[in-house]
């Protein structure tokens, strides 16, 4: 039963991964078994995917495979929308719907990205990885023997979760949601990814960001036009949101094992990735001020990203 659990929930967190789009192929390397037409293992993740999307899924024929797929759609969660009041939506933790406009050719996309691998910022590609030398977190740890995204989720979904809870209740709380999350780990690796969110969640610095009503993951879509005339779409995932009066605090988690010196040594693409997020949240709430930050969870280091470099990534966007 545990190894059963276990398998369900590496489909869990390889599901998780996906931005905007799936595919779920399966593979099969020998001939197809007597009583069935294929040759997979019953319950294996493609029958997982397979059995839940069939209820609601529609076949639709596609240039890339000599049949039909499956396909299931999320239906509409974001409603078009030229006003929101973000008060009741940030406390009922519901989505945060964008402005959206309608154009006629398919726009550019921007996807902004949650960065770097957890254990080492260069491993996606420099261009994920903050600039400067910084601090470098080379001391071995427990945790470090988790895969860099498994571990990246961990914090996140520990530091959703903890915010609720009153901070004598947090720390046995984290360990009753890691344990769900991640049964079996050795008991170093729990109490330092406990400590690494408690770090965050507990900082003073934060206690605006974590205040009754901010939501933790929300969904950030948005189409607009720029200012050059081209059209741009950005879909993402804001890790925190607060909302005080007409302040908005926008924060980016991440779990880099390299640090920037400062705030003015965070990488562009990260910086770019808040600019998007503020520019969509201004479109949509016309009168508000975006604050944004980006956290590093190892140490922790909260920087906080100066509103002249978020309007010069946007001008760099708008003359691209």
């Amino acid at each position: 039963a545990r190894e059963e659990q276990e398998y369900r929930r590496l489909l869990y967190v390889a599901l998780t991964r996906a931005e905007d789009a799936l595919l779920v192929c399966g593979a099969e390397t020998r001939a197809a078994a007597a009583d069935k037409p294929h040759a997979r293992d019953e319950g294996c993740w493609y029958d997982l995917v397979a059995d839940a999307l069939t209820p609601e899924g529609v076949e639709v024929p596609v240039s890339y495979c000599d049949r039909p797929v499956l396909r299931w759609r999320r239906p509409d969660a974001f409603p078009s929308s030229d006003v929101v009041t973000m008060a009741p939506a940030v406390a009922d933790h519901a989505p945060v719907p964008l402005a959206e406009m309608h154009v006629p050719a398919r726009p550019a996309r921007v996807r902004p990205s949650r960065g770097a691998p957890a254990s080492g910022g260069n491993a996606a590609g420099p261009a994920a990885a903050p600039s400067g030398t910084g601090a470098f977190d080379a001391a071995p740890r427990a945790a470090e023997t988790l895969p860099p995204t498994v571990r990246g989720d961990l914090i996140h979904r520990l530091i959703a979760g903890l915010s609720d809870l009153p901070p004598p209740e947090r720390t046995a709380g984290a360990l009753r949601l890691l344990r769900q999350a991640a049964p079996g780990l050795p008991v170093d690796a729990e109490t330092e990814l406990v400590a690494e969110a408690l770090g965050v969640v507990d900082h003073p610095e934060l206690a605006d960001l974590f205040a009754p009503g901010s939501v933790a993951e929300v969904p950030v879509v948005g189409r607009w036009t720029l200012a050059s005339g081209r059209d741009i779409e950005v879909s993402g995932r804001i890790d925190r949101l607060a909302r005080h009066g007409t302040r908005l605090l926008v924060a980016d988690f991440k779990t880099d094992r390299v640090l920037p010196d400062g705030a003015l040594d965070v990488g562009a693409p990260y910086v770019t990735q808040l600019a998007l997020y503020a520019e969509a949240l201004r479109r949509a709430i016309p009168g508000v001020s975006v604050e944004a930050m980006i956290v590093y969870t190892r140490a922790p280091a909260v920087l906080r990203i100066a509103g002249q470099r978020i309007a010069e990534a946007i001008a760099r966007i708008e003359g691209a």
